[in-house]
């Protein structure tokens, strides 16, 4: 339930920006498990997809689709 509610209030238009972000970036932390693993965190889209890479890599990883998870 945590989890809902932290999306609701990153997507909510009646929160400030700061308030989005700070949701924004706990969801982000939710989804690293193991933070010893060296790897990049990224999002093209403000955090409807989130893709991981290693450093020095090219080569990305979907690591979760909000967007998609949303439309369910």
């Amino acid at each position: 339930m945590s989890k809902l509610k932290d999306k609701v209030q990153a997507n909510s238009p009646y929160n400030d920006g700061w308030t989005r972000q700070y949701y924004k970036d706990k969801l982000a932390e939710d989804i690293v498990e193991n933070k010893e693993e060296r790897y990049i965190y990224e999002s093209p889209d403000g955090g409807k997809t989130v893709y991981k890479r290693a450093f020095g890599s090219t080569e990305r990883e979907l690591i979760k689709d909000f967007k998609n998870e949303q439309d369910s």
